[in-house]
């Protein structure tokens, strides 16, 4: 490889320079384990290649792995040739044996490690979702062909990986012009709501005038001693989650810039949503004691419902509710409250039913001295099993960056002996009040949430503190 550029010849069209590239000091590779083979994991990664032959492909084998660990490098963590392992006995066979392959077009399988040679599933995974997208443009006039597979697991398989929506760097920079502005968005709503609140209730003393934005909202303790003057005031949610109704005018970049000079237009806008809230007749008798905060009830006609053979309300009853995803998908999200320490099993009695694979976390454990969510999941891979009533939750990894965590649980049921592997993405970078300084970081962590989203079966779950606040912006 040139210091200019990444040029492989495996073909005379087969690869073509991708980026330049200044060549950087060689890395010694770790001493590899056991190369285990892709029949005994989880997922690989297949890549055909037509019109060469397995002579020449073993020839230029190590172009090969320069030329995909370069690219790869350019959308993840760095990559090194030694990180990618190809399953082919082939290239170890002698010349005459090779020749032999008569076979049109070369078929090979990889897969990703970790500096010390360990399988990374994860890593293999993000890989393949970006081969998909970016080897019909790289590879040109060859044609090729990416697939991903996978082993079935004890409880249901993993599924396949879609391809991204669009251009993955193209996606990044939109994403992050959008981020900005729809920040400056909200936090202009939030100033006119509350402008509006203390025009009409003008004594300091009314209770629910911070509620709205504070997302310190009242506690069961204080609020439920008043219960029979409370049960006209109104509760909290973010209704256009899921109201068919209510007017939606999706806006583009430019549109989006030029919105957020007009105040008069975004006040006149927002007065025409309307604010018929849930009330506490809306959730079953004593209910009550499952919500963390008094009044941010659920919306009935989209609440989630636990399984119970009895058809106890009581039992089915949680505070989440189905969002709806883009271009008005249903049940793509569910937004839910922060699990409460005697809610915690109904919490995760709700992920393994619905299936969830991804659960995106937007709040801190506590803020200010003030508990916001109990711990409902390991935090330290010396202690990492902890049982839930009928469910074990096990921190299989953990990794910690400057705004979020990534962790891998996996959630076993007791009771079937059957098991699910779940990521937790968990933002630390937002404020008790407000919303993050810089906006990047956000923009950042829904980027890296995108990849899991994609490839989950079932809804992803997306909770705060109240469940209303948060979950609306990311």
């Amino acid at each position: 490889l040139s210091s200019q550029s990444i040029i492989t010849n495996l073909h005379t069209d087969t690869f073509t320079t991708i980026v330049p590239l200044t060549r950087e000091k060689e890395t010694v590779p770790p001493p590899r384990l056991t190369n285990p083979g892709c029949s005994s994991l989880p997922v690989c990664v297949e890549i055909t290649l037509l019109e060469t032959n397995w002579e020449h492909f073993c020839s230029q084998q190590q172009d090969f792995l320069e030329f995909l660990s370069t690219s790869l490098s350019h959308y993840t963590r760095p990559i090194h040739p030694y990180h990618i392992v190809l399953d082919t006995e082939v290239c170890t066979l002698s010349s005459n044996l090779r020749s032999s392959q008569n076979s049109p077009d070369v078929t090979v399988a990889f897969y990703v490690t970790n500096e010390s040679g360990e399988y990374e599933e994860r890593m293999t995974e993000l890989c393949g979702v970006i081969l998909r997208k970016w080897a019909p443009s790289a590879f040109k006039s060859s044609v090729i062909e990416v697939r991903m597979y996978s082993r079935e697991s004890i409880s249901t398989p993993l599924p396949i990986i879609p391809e991204l929506n669009s251009g993955f760097v193209a996606a990044v920079s939109i994403s992050a012009v959008a981020g900005v502005a729809l920040c400056l968005l909200c936090i202009l709503l939030v100033i006119m709501k509350q402008k509006l609140i203390q025009g009409r209730h003008s004594d300091a003393t009314t209770p629910t005038a911070a509620d709205a934005y504070s997302l310190d909202s009242l506690s069961i303790s204080a609020s439920f001693r008043r219960r029979r003057i409370r049960r006209s005031a109104r509760s909290y949610l973010n209704h256009a989650f899921t109201d068919q109704e209510i007017p939606s005018h999706p806006l583009n970049e430019k549109t989006l810039a030029n919105s957020l000079k007009s105040k008069d237009l975004l006040e006149e806008e927002y007065k025409r949503l309307p604010m018929n809230m849930p009330k506490l007749d809306s959730i079953p008798e004593g209910a009550h004691v499952k919500n963390r905060y008094s009044n941010i009830l659920p919306k009935a006609e989209s609440r989630v419902m636990l399984a119970d053979p009895s058809g106890d309300p009581l039992k089915c009853y949680i505070n989440a509710n189905y969002v709806k995803g883009y271009e008005g998908k249903s049940s793509f999200y569910i937004a839910c409250q922060a699990p409460l320490p005697e809610g915690i099993e109904d919490f995760w009695r709700m992920i393994w039913e619905q299936q969830c694979r991804v659960i995106v976390m937007l709040t801190m454990f506590e803020e200010n001295g003030t508990s916001r969510c109990a711990l409902y999941f390991p935090q330290s891979t010396l202690i990492s099993q902890q049982p839930y009533g009928d469910f074990q939750v096990s921190l299989l990894k953990k990794d910690v960056y400057e705004f979020y965590t990534l962790s891998t649980l996996r959630l076993l049921d007791l009771e079937k002996n059957l098991f699910r592997d779940v990521v937790h993405l968990w933002f630390t970078g937002w404020p008790d009040v407000g919303v993050p300084k810089d906006s990047s970081s956000l923009v950042t962590f829904v980027q890296q949430c995108r990849p899991f989203i994609n490839c989950n079966s079932g809804p992803t779950v997306v909770h705060c503190s109240t469940g209303t606040g948060r979950p609306g912006l990311a």
